[in-house]
């Protein structure tokens, strides 16, 4: 037997047997707690549970109530729920990329409550439009973590000039590769043609920024030099 279908079987078994202990609500809340827990995309399905099935998918974990006031931040969020000891293991822990919400990486700890909002419509559901009007600081402030480049723009100047002057790829052979297997996505849309011309108000946002991402999680921030 193949490893697929290996499995596929095992899949089967474990739905049968989840079934036949928990019934078909104890079978909906497994398939949720997979999806939050391994899935590609839980976000998705964190914004649609119930909290009672959160509380029961979770139910070992600390719990904490808190009262959201206006201007509260990661940091200030994290301490109250007693995430960290310090206030400087927090900072340290969550600059270096070690504290996640729902399911996403967050390395801002200053990220206020409106910026949250930008930063789950930019990073967790991609939204094009926004990054469109958004100023150069908001950007730095949600991607402070990610790489940052300065370039000047040049005539001619190609999707692969860019890639290798920002450092998004270690080679030039990497570069074409991987872009031309749709790797690279430049303000959040997928670039498959490494020599393609930059575009001023596609690849070049009007602040003067391109988000570029490589795969799913490695950003790269570059500022035009124009």
């Amino acid at each position: 037997m193949s490893e697929p279908d290996k499995r596929t079987a095992q899949k089967r078994l474990a739905r049968d047997l989840t079934l036949l202990v928990h019934g078909e609500s104890g079978l909906s809340l497994a398939r949720k707690a997979t999806e939050v827990l391994f899935g590609s995309q839980p976000e998705k399905t964190l914004h649609t549970i119930e909290e009672e099935d959160l509380r029961t998918i979770f139910g070992n974990s600390s719990y904490a109530k808190l009262t959201m006031e206006p201007g509260t931040t990661v940091l200030d969020m994290a301490m109250e729920a007693k995430l960290f000891p310090t206030e400087e293991d927090a900072l340290r822990i969550i600059n270096a990329g070690g504290l996640y919400i729902n399911q996403k990486r967050v390395c801002a700890p200053l990220l206020s409550d409106k910026e949250a909002i930008k930063f789950v419509k930019l990073y967790a559901f991609t939204d094009q439009k926004l990054l469109y009007t958004i100023e150069e600081q908001d950007l730095r402030t949600i991607f402070g973590n990610s790489s940052y480049a300065q370039l000047t723009m040049e005539p001619g100047m190609t999707v692969l000039d860019m890639a290798m002057e920002a450092k998004l790829f270690p080679t030039e052979e990497d570069a074409v590769r991987i872009i031309n297997a749709g790797g690279l996505y430049i303000n959040q849309k997928r670039v498959c043609a490494p020599l393609h011309i930059l575009v001023p108000g596609i690849h070049i946002l009007p602040n003067k920024m391109t988000l570029a991402r490589v795969g799913k999680k490695n950003y790269c921030l570059i500022k035009w030099l124009i």
